[in-house]
């Protein structure tokens, strides 16, 4: 297998929506990123991704047993991901 490393990218817009209380929780745009290995060494996957790459700060609206009228989502996060086959 002479392909070994591999990248994917996804992009995600929302657009403005209104909340319960008739405010608005704004458009955002969200960008992730994956690089995906897969055997350089046998039987092993390694992926590692960051999710919100550009750490966009946006809200979604809260539904009627929240209190609060938008929820605030995560910032950039980083996940690695190891798979060992035997």
């Amino acid at each position: 297998m002479s392909d070994r490393l591999f990248a994917g990218i996804e992009a995600r817009y929302l657009s403005s929506r209104l909340t319960l209380k008739g405010k608005s929780a704004g458009d955002y745009f969200v960008t992730n990123l994956t690089l995906f290995s897969q055997y350089i060494v046998s039987s092993t996957e390694v992926s590692a991704s960051l999710y919100n790459l550009f750490d966009e700060r946006y809200g979604d609206p809260g539904s009627e047993e929240h209190v609060q009228d938008t929820i605030r989502q995560d910032g950039r996060t980083f996940m690695l991901r190891l798979k060992y086959a035997f």
